[in-house]
Formats: C-alpha cells, sequence, structure tokens
C-alpha cells in the first residue's frame, strides 16, 4: 500500500511538473491562431499518447481550455507543418526529438517563446533563441538477444 501511495504521489509531482512546461513551453507554431478560436487548442503529439493525453487532460482541467490532438511520428510531423506553412492548423508541437523542432525553427515555421518556467530548465535542453524546450529525455536504445543474434545472423 505504502508503495503505491508513493507511485501515485510521484505521478502527480511529474504530472505537476509536466503541466509547468506544457502550459509554458514546447513548440509553438510561427503562424497558428493565436486567439484559439473556440477556445480550443491544437496539438500534434510526438510522444506516447497516453503520457500526452494525461497532460492535455490535466492542461485542460486547470486552464478551461479543451484540446485536440493528433498523433504522429515527427518525420510526420515536419512533413505536415512544412505543407501547412501558409495555413497551419496546429498551435503546439508536444514531444519528438530536438532537432526535429530546430529543424522547424531554421525553416521559420515556429514561433519564439520564454516563459519564466524556462529559467527551470537547463540549457542543453532547450533552444538558445527560445523556439523550443525539452519536456522529457527519453533513451533511444535497442536491445539484442546475443544468442539469437550470433546464431541467425553470423557474418
Amino acid at each position: 500500500m505504502f508503495i503505491k501511495a508513493l507511485i501515485k504521489k510521484k505521478n502527480i509531482i511529474y504530472s505537476s511538473i509536466f503541466l509547468l512546461i506544457l502550459i509554458s513551453l514546447s513548440s509553438q507554431l510561427t503562424f497558428a491562431d493565436e486567439t484559439l478560436p473556440n477556445n480550443e487548442l491544437i496539438v500534434y503529439v510526438n510522444f506516447h499518447e497516453e503520457e500526452a493525453k494525461r497532460l492535455l487532460d490535466l492542461f485542460s482541467y486547470q486552464t478551461d481550455i479543451d484540446y485536440t490532438y493528433l498523433k504522429m511520428t515527427s518525420q510526420n510531423t515536419n512533413k505536415r507543418v512544412i505543407n501547412e506553412r501558409e495555413n497551419p492548423r496546429a498551435d503546439i508541437i508536444l514531444g519528438g526529438p530536438a532537432d526535429n523542432h530546430q529543424f522547424l525553427a531554421d525553416m521559420n515555421l515556429l514561433k519564439k517563446y520564454n516563459s519564466a518556467e524556462s529559467a527551470n530548465i537547463p540549457k542543453q535542453f532547450k533552444s538558445d533563441a527560445n523556439f523550443w524546450t525539452g519536456i522529457y529525455l527519453g533513451p533511444i536504445s535497442i536491445a539484442v538477444n546475443e544468442g539469437l543474434w550470433q546464431k541467425n545472423f553470423q557474418i
């Protein structure tokens, strides 16, 4: 029971930290409508859908702003943002590798935003020019069963 309570407490703390970052940081598209018509945020999601939904639900609860999200790969998000350059549909990109956000920033497709909360994020996890801020650090790795590898993939 103690472990469940501890995990729940940690999840609340992590969710609160992520929410602060979500509210104030991440990539913002340059030409997206800043007035939020219909009081709705449009989000392109490039990481774990269940985590994004949890963060967005908390954001919606605390701000009374609805959201719609589209889950896709970072590569597809980049293609979509480039294709929507003249008529952007999303307000924020949530997740994905920093180099994808920087790629869009270099194409002038992201809007600069400097939140007071960004002071809490180490410099190596955000854009020097305030185009994007990291919200998580996720390892990219491959696990190999050495026995099967040696048996099936000998060179």
